[in-house]
């Protein structure tokens, strides 16, 4: 009888944990597809709709921390850093006299991503976020690769113009919309844009996704396939941001794997040379050749994307410095006449110093989270600093989520590994 009882009881925890990891998989899922810099908020449902839905699906999560935090399972002490940010912000809100939604949005994406991050064990996050960015890479190279020319090879075009197949983002321009998976309808232009109203933000996702993937300590073993077909994915969006961190991201692997096996020449020089032949291999490809210079053009050549992202600096820089203690009001930054292109310099130039700093200081404490040797742990700071200031990320919840994952904690070692 009691050992049945037994049976029965481990049972319903079973299935009760089976239920709360699939709350969480939607949570997350919910948090990035519906996050202010994607088609589907921007272009399908609007953002208000997408921000309540997020809120509610919130809910039970709130409450399982607000237990944690009664029966003191939630150490605050360690949240010095977060309180500083908030604080900070709020009063620059209050002495600003900039009462906006943009503003609590903010505030509301960094209070709900901490409750997400310490009451979730912290790999299984990573491990939802690896595998939901996996099936969005997946889903966008289908898309703009093998779907969108198929409508054109058989000319269907004008039969799905005026379907819900077919969207327009705020710039008129027409897209294909298949859900998980949208691509600038014509019929030559062929970067990827993911779930994502522009391809540089789809990069840093993707870019995140690799890191965890090559330098988190408690993986058994890398999964390479994955880490392939991200790596071709940040390729195909054509992110001249996106494509220099990548390389980054390949350099500071191999001068890792060199410091781990530095006394073992043979495994060194194997790695050397097959690196070597993969970019002889890769250059040989004339396709290759001629996005590596598109690339090379649009960081060397002034052109319409130079001008806007080194612009951006330079406005939100000057406009950070002109009030460097409580910043500008949110709206006077935003009307920047071209596309706020970067983050960091943002955050300063609307919050002021010390959200600035803390910012700085979560992805500091990010990059020491994978446990590397301090120089590796320097690049991958490096990597992070570029990725999530190619374009404009302080209004945007899953950028929040990602940063502050370095707040979690890690309560089973094997959850990573799937």
């Amino acid at each position: 009888m009691i050992k049945s009882m037994d049976k029965i009881m481990n049972k319903l925890s079973s299935n009760s944990n089976k239920i709360f990891d699939f709350y969480i998989i939607l949570l997350i899922c919910s948090i990035i597809v519906f996050s202010r810099n994607t088609m589907i908020t921007s272009c399908i449902i609007g953002f208000e709709n997408s921000f309540f839905l997020v809120a509610i699906l919130f809910i039970p999560l709130y409450i399982i921390a607000l237990k944690k935090l009664i029966h003191r399972q939630i150490n605050l002490k360690k949240l010095i850093g977060i309180f500083v940010m908030i604080v900070a912000v709020v009063l620059s809100i209050i002495l600003k006299k900039d009462i906006q939604f943009y503003n609590f949005s903010i505030l509301y994406y960094i209070l709900s991503s901490i409750i997400l991050i310490l009451t979730v064990d912290s790999k299984k996050i990573q491990k939802y976020y690896i595998n939901i960015m996996f099936v969005i890479a997946i889903f966008s190279l289908i898309t703009t690769y093998l779907i969108k020319p198929l409508i054109f090879i058989f000319r269907l075009e004008n039969l799905i113009k005026d379907t819900c197949f077919i969207i327009t983002n705020s710039s008129n321009y027409y897209f294909l919309n298949l859900g998980l998976g949208f691509a600038l309808f014509d019929r030559s232009y062929d970067r990827n844009y993911g779930i994502f109203t522009e391809p540089s933000f789809f990069q840093f996702y993707l870019i995140i996704s690799i890191v965890m993937l090559i330098f988190l300590k408690n993986k058994r073993k890398i999964d390479w396939g994955k880490i392939v077909i991200f790596m071709l994915t940040v390729y195909t969006t054509k992110s001249a941001v996106g494509v220099i961190v990548l390389a980054l991201v390949v350099a500071t692997y191999v001068f890792k794997y060199i410091i781990d096996n530095r006394k073992d020449y043979k495994k060194i020089c194997k790695i050397l040379v097959c690196i070597s032949i993969a970019l002889v291999i890769l250059l040989c490809i004339p396709n290759i050749r001629k996005n590596i210079n598109f690339i090379y053009e649009k960081i060397t050549i002034k052109n319409e994307s130079s001008i806007s992202r080194f612009g951006s600096i330079e406005y939100t820089v000057k406009n950070f410095i002109s009030s460097p203690i409580i910043g500008n009001k949110i709206s006077d930054i935003l009307k920047y006449e071209n596309d706020l292109t970067n983050t960091i310099f943002t955050i300063g130039a609307v919050y002021g110093i010390i959200p600035f700093l803390c910012v700085i200081y979560f992805t500091a404490k990010l990059s020491l989270k994978f446990k590397e040797k301090k120089i590796i742990a320097f690049c991958i700071f490096i990597i992070f600093m570029l990725a999530s200031n190619s374009h404009l990320f302080i209004g945007i919840h899953s950028f929040w989520m990602i940063l502050l994952l370095s707040y979690g904690e890690v309560k089973n070692e094997s959850t990573l590994d799937s």
